[in-house]
């Protein structure tokens, strides 16, 4: 479904596109009455398997009641397929703003502890994002600065499913090549929060030194070194890094789930040099 600027959904007015991809589109929409922003994600294919996956994002998102994460308030029904209205969000993606805005270290220290914050309360409620990446991560511009929101979780996985019931076929890779733990590319359905803290360190790491952790061309060679852990130290690119962050970073991205940082909570700890 295609909208353009003043076409009527629902309640709403639509005002323009934010963003499209290759499954969906965000457009811009006014409360026809309040006059109140949204942000409307539509389906931009007929596939009833990624109306499935729309349908968990919206649920999952919907149970975050955080200011780290971007709120979801309905899901609407345009013509049998579900539109998810989401917070709208003035500033741009994490992604975005580091190629504009000369953040200093303490700047993106605050920006991924806000981060933690959010996808704490997450794993809390048994949710795993397994997406989580610069792009999905939006500023909200505050008095204070920016505010770190959390977005898409269309490819989260509920860790307390019963058998049979995941969406999520046995065997299958499924993120963002870059950002995706190493058993995460082996089998998507099988991860736990863990899977989240290995990409929080590919954050990170991108972040401090304006690097993909795992660069490359082709999707294959970034799976090979992920799968082996294959990556420049961070201070290859930045020498004088506190060693505080080069543990965080390091704590994240490590193959081993016995000997990665296991939560959020530990992982703010690590950052702020209050654990070793």
């Amino acid at each position: 479904m295609k909208l353009k600027p003043g076409d009527r959904v629902d309640r709403f007015i639509v005002e323009g596109v934010i963003g499209a991809g290759g499954t969906a589109t965000v457009y811009r929409v006014r409360h026809e009455r309040l006059g109140t922003r949204h942000a409307l994600k539509i389906l931009a294919l007929q596939s009833e398997k990624i109306r499935e996956r729309l349908l968990v994002e919206g649920q999952a998102q919907a149970t975050l009641n955080h200011p780290n994460i971007v709120a979801v308030t309905d899901i609407l029904d345009l013509d049998g397929q579900p539109g998810l209205l989401m917070e709208y969000i003035e500033g741009p993606s994490l992604e975005d703003a580091l190629a504009e805005y000369p953040f200093t270290l303490d700047d993106l220290e605050a920006l991924f502890l806000g981060v933690l914050d959010g996808v704490e309360v997450a794993h809390s409620l048994g949710l795993v994002h397994r997406d989580l990446k610069l792009a999905n991560i939006l500023l909200a511009p505050s008095p204070q600065g920016f505010v770190p929101k959390v977005t898409d979780f269309g490819l989260a996985k509920v860790l307390h499913n019963k058998p049979g019931t995941s969406a999520t076929q046995t065997g299958v890779a499924m993120g963002t090549p870059g950002f995706m733990a190493p058993e995460q590319v082996r089998d998507a359905g099988t991860v736990d929060q863990r899977a989240d803290l290995f990409s929080l360190g590919c954050v990170l790491y991108e972040m401090i030194s304006k690097k993909r952790t795992f660069p490359g061309d082709e999707v294959l060679q970034i799976y090979i070194a992920v799968t082996r852990v294959d990556y420049l130290p961070i201070r290859t690119h930045v020498p004088d890094l506190p060693d505080r962050y080069e543990m965080a970073i390091r704590g994240c991205l490590q193959k081993d789930l016995g000997h990665r940082i296991p939560d959020c909570a530990t992982l703010a700890a690590v950052l702020s040099g209050e654990q070793p």
